[in-house]
This record gives structure tokens, sequence and C-alpha cells, in this order.
């Protein structure tokens, strides 16, 4: 008899899951319903606008890159080559390091002047693969007032400075081997 009870227990059960399941149906098919047509006006909608896009020829912007790497390793030689000197006053250490402090915003500012003149999308030249016909790098250089500034120039100014201020590996070993022998 426990058997029975147990068995007619486990049906009703499962007609009491079967009808959840079937009560839940509806609702599951509503949701599908309404993400396939979310889905789907999306799909218009990105389509008319890229058509919007092509027909008004934003698609077809000139692009055109600055080396800001470059222009990073000017603004570094520079400033290596003020902080490096032998007679360098506290006054121009500071007004070094306040350039490189400021010089995210320098090279915000001066991208964007020149982006807006050119009527471009300006790009890093490291990220560009193919080339681009517009090298705004020039310009750039010349809003930041760096425009006279060559970076192999740069960088052998830096280096003879560093030269003056930092002995070399032999000089450190002569300077070493005397101080042994004393």
């Amino acid at each position: 008899m426990k058997e029975q009870t147990d068995m007619n227990q486990d049906q009703t059960e499962a007609a009491g899951a079967t009808e959840h399941v079937q009560a839940d149906q509806p609702n599951a098919v509503a949701t599908w319903k309404v993400v396939t047509i979310s889905a789907v006006a999306a799909a218009v909608v990105g389509a008319a606008t890229a058509v919007g896009v092509a027909m008004a020829g934003i698609g077809q912007q000139k692009i055109a890159t600055v080396d800001l790497t470059g222009l990073v390793e000017i603004e570094q030689m520079r400033m290596t080559a003020v902080v490096m000197k032998p007679d360098v006053t506290e006054d121009e250490k500071m007004r070094a390091f306040t350039r490189m402090k400021g010089l995210g915003e320098l090279l915000d500012k001066s991208i964007a002047d020149a982006a807006a003149k050119c009527k471009c999308v300006v790009l890093a030249r490291n990220a560009v693969i193919s080339n681009a016909s517009i090298d705004l790098t020039p310009q750039v250089k010349v809003a930041m007032g760096i425009g006279d500034i060559d970076l192999d120039a740069a960088r052998s100014a830096a280096k003879e400075t560093m030269d003056k201020r930092i002995p070399d590996i032999d000089e450190i070993s002569r300077r070493a081997a005397r101080g042994a022998a004393q």
C-alpha cells in the first residue's frame, strides 16, 4: 500500500512539473520573439546608418599620421640634455620637468589643431600599416614649439651631455684600479 501511495505521489509531482514547464513555455516563446525582433531592428538600424554614412561620404575621410614616438623622444632628449648639463640651475630643471608633465596635453592640443586644419582623421604612424598620404608631424612639431629640432640632433645633444656627465666604463675601471692601488 505504501508503494502505491509513493507511486501516486511521484505521478502527481511529475504532472505538476509538466504543467509548470508548459506554463513557462509561452514566456520562453515570448522572450525569444522579443529577442529576435530586437536583433532584426538593430540590424536594420545598422544597415540604414551604414547606407547614410556612405551616401554622405563620411566614410571617405582623409587619413593622416603623426609620429608620436618621435615627438615624445624629442622631448625626452631635450629634457635629458637640460637636466644632465653640469651647470644646470634648479629653475631650468623645473621648467624641463614642467614641460614633460604637460606633454600629454600639449600633444593633444597640437594634434587636434592640426587635424581640424587638415579636416582629417589622425592616427599614430606606428598604428598604420600602409602609407597614409598626409603626415602631420611637421605641423604638430611647430605647434609644440619644436619645429626646428631634428630627432637625430636631439639624440646627439643628449648623448653629448650625458657623455660629459657620466664616465664610460673604461674610465670607471681606471678609477677603480687607481683606488685599489692606493
